[in-house]
């Protein structure tokens, strides 16, 4: 392959994904047991544990997985390939065999050269499971000026060799299940699975002290209608009929009794995160832009916003300044599951966003409730008798926990037809032979279809995790892409299990890591704790990777005191000079900061790592990080093992090994 910049084929195809609307995936098929399923896939990656499957519509088991689509390249040449993989393994490109594994597991050795033409070259893939062991694969391709790596996702369009370009979507009992499990539909229409997925032992907004953290007005209005008040809420209507305002009243009258003190008034005692300095609206204003809110939130309400929580309610619905405060300093204390994100906010930052959403000229005093037992009693007794324990707990229950009266189809009724009846019926319900309404949902006439469709298809996927399952859905709900894929500098979602760890993602999305990687953006990273272990390994089962990362050889003293020397400015690369190395900063940093070096090996894999440092524009065309190696790999200081890339890439990452024990930078 002639190219006239030893770089072109990383520079070509960063521009291939405008040559369709479907770039960046292959289609995918699962079979197992005579089921099969037809779904879109990121690459030729793939991750099942042991004993798992790849679809929670397939039984754990043997399995076969067959990719099919489009490669594309701008400019013709010879390429290679390799996959690491467990399981039985082929590949061919325009139909011609080029790996096909004899044993079951490990890497296999480079493929000889096969020539791509210009433009598309039909590829498929197959990675068969004949048992129930772990099962997984990884194609990796390197070409002349381009050093091994994963497939490009914008060099991959699905289709046939027909040369028709196909999308398959996520099907109908797939988008159903989804819905199932954001919607808690379990809660009232129990699987009684043996092994439930993570979304059935989900919890709900805590009942505890609600009287202390939400006005009783406003209470009653969200129990009437929650959707009226929030489009994109999942709790459905569950009062009908010509008493439900008063009913709702009721309800919202016994909640407003919950407070901290165990009886009326509602409490207004400061918590102990109240600010210190009084709060701006402006700076409230600034904070809430840097943190991206905007991503999720609008302070208005906005019909060309749709999916967006508007923050116009917040006066209406807190208790007093600091309690919303208090919510936003921990979001997560009421509601583990709450896809509010913990921005790790200071009492003073909780105080001046708090101070925007809630005015002084919006604030509006605590209205003192008169204690009325009998009315006390009637609420609850109503919250009882409409399912609300189904999901919220009881705060007065021996032992405190939900309570489940039966109000609602069994799982196997509705597995029997019964789903077109209820809350899937109509957008107004009739009440059943017993009076009762049921719970009204503002489903769509697709979203009615789908559960359906998923009912229809039985239980037993509820009792089955899988990993990019979970990662996918969940990235949707908690709406990751609005900042990772739009904001301004904030890294790509696009292969970061492969990127990061996921020991240190899930510490890192738990909110369990003291310092920012990226310090000069002015957003931060938010909390999702209740998620984070899941999503880490969600994320790594996306990109082929197990759960937990390989160990390492013992750590190379030697290598590491070249690599030392490798980033000082005198004898080496000059890392120094725009990335901090733990305590010590960067001596001149001319044009962007750099990560703190410190942190690398905690956070990044090690094949990450080198294949970033050997050619930094294979993953980002914009980055400032210089080229140090040439096409062939080998180092620009031949002071230093000769050249040998490789072994001078293995030093630096044995320098960075120790993390915060490092030793320091020469000068």
């Amino acid at each position: 392959m002639s190219l006239r910049h030893p770089y072109a084929l990383t520079l070509c195809l960063a521009g291939l994904n405008l040559l369709s609307a479907a770039h960046g995936q292959l289609a995918l098929r699962l079979e197992s047991a005579g089921r099969s399923e037809t779904r879109l896939a990121s690459n030729v990656v793939l991750h099942v544990p042991a004993a798992g499957t790849p679809s929670p519509f397939l039984s754990p088991g043997p399995f076969t997985a067959d990719w099919s689509g489009w490669l594309n390249v701008d400019l013709r040449g010879d390429f290679q390939f390799q996959a690491d993989h467990a399981g039985l393994f082929t590949l061919e490109i325009n139909g011609t065999n080029v790996l096909q594994t004899p044993h079951a597991s490990g890497a296999t050795d480079w493929s000889r050269p096969i020539r791509l033409r210009k433009g598309t070259n039909l590829l498929r893939a197959t990675l068969s499971r004949t048992n129930n062991a772990e099962a997984t694969v990884r194609l990796s391709w390197r070409g002349r000026g381009a050093p091994p790596a994963p497939i490009p996702t914008s060099a991959l369009t699905p289709g046939d060799d027909s040369g028709g370009v196909i999308g398959p979507d996520r099907s109908a009992v797939q988008r159903g299940r989804d819905l199932f499990l954001v919607h808690r539909c379990g809660r009232c229409h129990d699987p009684e699975t043996p092994t439930p997925v993570p979304e059935l032992t989900a919890d709900s907004p805590s009942f505890a002290d609600i009287g202390s953290r939400r006005r009783q007005e406003w209470l009653a209005r969200w129990i009437t209608d929650p959707q009226a008040l929030q489009p994109e809420a999942t709790m459905p209507r569950l009062l009908h009929g010509p008493s439900a305002d008063a009913d709702a009243a009721d309800i919202a009258f016994w909640l407003g009794s919950l407070n901290d003190h165990g009886n009326p008034p509602i409490s207004t005692t400061p918590p102990t995160t109240a600010p210190v300095h009084v709060p701006v609206p402006a700076i409230g204003h600034a904070l809430f832009e840097a943190l991206l809110c905007q991503s999720c939130h609008t302070l208005e309400a906005d019909p060309d916003a749709p999916g967006k929580v508007s923050l116009r309610f917040v006066p209406e619905k807190f208790g007093s300044p600091e309690q919303l405060v208090a919510y936003l300093t921990a979001p997560e204390r009421h509601y583990a599951w709450t896809r509010m994100p913990n921005f790790q906010l200071s009492g003073d930052d909780a105080a001046h966003i708090a101070s925007l959403l809630m005015p002084a000229d919006k604030a509006r005093p605590v209205r003192h409730i008169e204690r009325d037992p009998e009315r006390i009693q009637r609420g609850k007794a109503m919250a009882r008798d409409r399912g609300c324990f189904r999901c919220h707990d009881d705060p007065n229950a021996q032992p405190p926990g939900p309570v489940h009266p039966t109000v609602a189809p069994a799982m196997n009724d509705l597995e029997r037809g019964e789903a077109s009846t209820g809350c899937l019926a109509l957008d107004n319900p009739p009440p059943n032979a017993s009076g009762q309404y049921p719970a009204r949902y503002r489903f769509s006439a697709q979203e009615r279809s789908d559960l359906q469709s998923f009912l229809a298809s039985g239980r037993a996927s509820l009792s089955r995790h899988v990993p990019t399952d979970f990662a996918e859905r969940w990235s949707r709900e908690l709406r990751c892409a609005e900042c990772h894929d739009k904001g301004e500098g904030v890294p790509r979602l696009g292969g970061i299990g492969g990127k990061l760890r996921p020991e240190w993602f899930a510490q890192f999305v738990g909110g369990h890591v003291s310092y920012k990687p990226r310090p000069w953006l002015p957003g931060r990273m938010p909390a999702f704790p209740a998620f984070a272990a899941a999503l880490a390994e969600g994320y790594a089962a996306l990109d082929g990777l197990p759960p937990h990362s390989p160990a390492e050889p013992p750590p190379d003293p030697d290598a590491a005191a070249i690599g030392r020397k490798l980033v000082s400015a005198s004898a080496g690369f000059a890392c120094v000079t725009c990335h901090a190395i733990g305590p010590f900063s960067a001596s001149a940093v001319f044009e962007a900061p750099g990560v703190n070096l410190a942190h690398s090996a905690e956070r990044l894999r090690p094949d990450y790592f080198i294949r970033w440092v050997r050619n930094p524009q294979t993953f980002d065309p914009t980055t400032k990080m210089p080229l140090y190696f040439d096409e062939e790999g080998n180092s620009a200081l031949a002071d230093y093992f000769d050249g040998d890339g490789p072994k001078t890439l293995r030093a630096l990452w044995e320098y960075m090994r120790p993390g915060a024990g490092v030793t320091p930078p020469e000068p």
